[in-house]
């Protein structure tokens, strides 16, 4: 259950750092006139009804965002995502979804920022939803970390720890305070 958990926080980073990748390539920085322009509480640009697809081989769609708006700061050096909501098919039996009300990306997207009703859900023979308020990943370091509130939720079981931190290179995942859990070991 922890290494499905690294895998779900690998491919959220994977998904947003590559969609951020071409909304940067395809519409560049445009300058502003600083005395015309409250650069600071306005984005240079922005899209709505944001859609993006990858497919297979076979023309079938893999991955898919949607987020219902996209605004770039560069006063800020990041941009913004409303209502973003990620699918990530690993296999046809293993399915990821995830969702929060907002994502901030910085433009080096080394750090993105998952903020407010955040649900990270593995579906497969053993579904597996992360739930919490605030969630960073670091894709340079290869984790994803916070000291918020974090609900596991399995059909067999729930967990709940204030903070986590895991790392992708290794796997491992570390519940930091207040671990309580219920786990039922017997077989489905």
């Amino acid at each position: 259950m922890i290494r499905e958990h690294a895998y779900l926080l690998v491919f959220l980073c994977c998904v947003l750092f590559l969609c951020f990748l071409v909304q940067n390539r395809y519409y560049q920085y445009r300058e502003t006139d600083v005395a015309t322009t409250n650069i600071s509480t306005r984005p240079d640009q922005f899209i709505n009804h944001v859609e993006w697809l990858t497919w297979e081989s076979e023309g079938e769609p893999v991955n898919q965002l949607l987020a219902s708006r996209l605004e770039h700061f560069p006063d800020k050096k990041g941009t913004i995502l409303f209502q973003p909501r990620l699918k990530i098919e690993k296999t046809k039996s293993e399915i990821w979804r995830a969702q929060s009300d907002t994502a901030w990306v910085q433009d080096s997207q080394q750090q993105i920022n998952l903020e407010n009703n955040i649900h990270v859900t593995l579906q497969s023979k053993t579904s597996t939803t992360l739930i919490s308020e605030q969630l960073t990943i670091d894709t340079q370091k290869h984790r994803a970390y916070t000291d918020s509130l974090v609900t596991i939720k399995s059909k067999r079981g729930v967990i709940t720890s204030v903070g986590i931190d895991a790392d992708f290179k290794t796997g491992k995942i570390v519940l930091q305070n207040q671990v309580r859990g219920q786990h039922d070991t017997s077989s489905d």
